[in-house]
């Protein structure tokens, strides 16, 4: 049975990454998958090797590839998309598996053109995300499934702020979903960064509010995935436990020098490991990303 859990979850994780890149093939204006590979040194202050593979749709560009699925009559668009983050590496460092299918479902506001309802892009949008998928540890010997709705605010035309360049997302996420034993005969203890620290035991229950935040902040340049450029990656999510009466936490910053089309250089520092160790530890890394 549990051995059974463990070759699902992992079955899960190959499904999405081959529609992440399916998605890829058939629209060439949506995100692209990254992988990052570098040196990392870990909360035992060890060296090790870090990989990492993470996946997502950003709401602007699900908007103009989708744009025409909207209805402005209705003010509302409703698309699924994967996203897939993998963490592993050697020694002590960070690693976990967040894999799951989301929708995304965005109500927007109509104005009136000339008789014809249309899209008013200046307005606040809502955006209501809903997922189901799985976390697991990098050893697929606890395995999470989880299901979760959310809330996203959301700005589509560049003002104030974003025409500053920046471009915030701020969502609150209801999680709940249950703690399964991956394969109870091979749990290896780990240790450092690598350790499960939270407090939700195999074979409960998981209820959780999640809040998080991200933040691109360009210096130089272009500094994206299309050119050339320097840019400063804040993102903050925070975990509050209502089964365990427990809070969580992670928090990174990436500074990102794009110095060719898909190729990047991150420096990048790590405070606490977020889903679904929620080790408290950090770990500093610099890496070669490529987005494919």
């Amino acid at each position: 049975m549990n051995a059974g859990i463990r070759r699902l979850a992992m079955g899960c994780c190959i499904v999405l990454l081959a529609c992440s890149f399916c998605d890829r093939a058939t629209a060439e204006d949506k995100d692209q998958p990254e992988v990052s590979l570098g040196a990392v040194r870990t909360d035992l202050e060890a060296t090790g090797v870090r990989l990492a593979m993470e996946y997502f749709e950003n709401l602007q560009v699900i908007w103009e590839a989708d744009r025409n699925k909207a209805d402005p009559r209705k003010g509302s668009l409703t698309d699924a998309k994967p996203e897939v983050d993998i963490q592993t590496g050697s020694k002590d460092s960070f690693g976990g598996v967040v894999a799951k299918l989301t929708g995304y479902h965005i109500r927007f506001k109509v104005r009136d053109l000339n008789g014809v309802p249309v899209v008013d892009v200046e307005r606040l949008w809502h955006v209501i995300p809903f997922s189901a998928g799985i976390e697991a540890n990098r050893n697929f010997d606890r395995v999470n499934g989880i299901v979760e709705v959310g809330y996203i605010p959301f700005k589509l035309k560049e003002k104030g702020i974003y025409k500053l360049g920046l471009n915030p997302r701020v969502g609150a996420y209801l999680q709940g979903g249950y703690k399964f034993s991956g394969d109870s005969g091979t749990i290896v203890p780990s240790s450092g960064g690598a350790r499960d620290e939270s407090e939700e035991e195999v074979d409960h229950w998981i209820a959780r509010l999640k809040v998080d935040a991200r933040l691109t902040m360009p210096i130089l340049g272009k500094n994206s995935k299309g050119g050339k450029g320097l840019s400063v990656i804040w993102y903050a999510a925070g975990w509050r436990d209502f089964a365990n009466d427990e809070w969580y936490y992670r928090a990174t910053v990436t500074a990102r020098v794009a110095y060719l089309e898909g190729k990047m250089v991150d420096l990048k520092y790590e405070k606490g490991s977020g889903a679904p160790n929620f080790n408290q530890g950090d770990q500093v890394s610099a890496n070669l990303t490529v987005a494919f």
